[in-house]
């Protein structure tokens, strides 16, 4: 009788504990089933190939400094804007995560070296990143909306078949007395990369580089990964072979606060 209990007792104890390892493995399991949808949703918005390399271009700034203190060794450097740090951090972060096997190349836009054939991703407006404006010069969907882009004036317009007019003329970016902008204009473009026709290119800029760095958080940070309608609505354009998002944002200290989307169109 008590050799019988005991074993009955064994038995329940075995159930119990296999019962709680499968409870414990179910956060597991959904933490592995959601990264899998992420990694998936991120493949199908940016796709990218899953091997090879990824080239970022920061755009060159107008400064270039001697570095101080370095004695002899010490020589002129080519530095990259702000907003563009804050972009390309935004970027490496995402690609870091989904796609583990690719290289990741950095440059800055007067200092590349080999060709840019892979996928790549172009940080900066057409005015400050040669590399930006050359893709604009070469996007199927800039000539099929007719766009033009002048940075120096605050001003874009678009004239879409069909749809007719879209005109941003001298937008107010704000300066502030620490002469950093408050708000800015913003645009995300994707499509084939102008060197390379079987590769994919993204380009984040803004009017000011501050407007960069937020272009890349709101494309990395929030459209990639966000669930709210608008980030679905987002990464179905962006999934298209050829797409465009215009916004504008809020800014404090050169940090994004807040954004909104002015304008989107694509190509499939």
């Amino acid at each position: 009788m008590l050799v019988g209990g005991l074993n009955v007792a064994i038995r329940i104890q075995d159930i119990l504990a296999l019962t709680l390892a499968g409870l414990g493995a179910i956060p597991i399991v959904l933490a592995g089933l959601s990264a899998g949808r992420r990694w998936t949703t991120v493949k199908r918005v940016l796709r990218f190939r899953q091997t090879g390399r990824i080239d970022i271009v920061l755009t060159t700034s107008l400064a270039r400094k001697m570095k101080e203190g370095g004695g002899k060794p010490a020589v002129v450097r080519d530095l990259a804007p702000e907003g563009d740090i804050l972009s390309i951090a935004a970027a490496v972060g995402a690609l870091s995560r989904n796609y583990r096997q690719k290289q990741i190349m950095t440059h800055v836009s007067e200092r590349v070296h080999g060709r840019l054939d892979d996928d790549l991703i172009i940080l900066g407006s057409v005015a400050a990143n040669r590399y930006s404006a050359d893709f604009i010069d070469r996007f199927d969907l800039a000539e099929h909306l007719n766009l033009k882009i002048d940075v120096s004036q605050c001003e874009i317009y678009i004239d879409q078949p069909k749809v007719g007019e879209f005109v941003i003329n001298d937008f107010d970016i704000a300066r502030g007395r620490d002469n950093l902008p408050r708000r800015d204009l913003i645009y995300i473009a994707a499509g084939v990369n102008p060197y390379n026709p079987h590769r994919r290119a993204l380009v984040c800029a803004g009017f000011t580089t501050y407007g960069t760095g937020a272009a890349g958080e709101i494309l990395f940070s929030q459209i990639l990964i966000g669930h709210e309608a608008l980030h679905r609505q987002l990464r179905r354009l962006l999934s298209m072979r050829s797409a465009l998002i215009i916004g504008q944002c809020g800014l404090k200290l050169g940090k994004l606060v807040h954004w909104s989307v002015l304008y989107t169109a694509s190509l499939d």
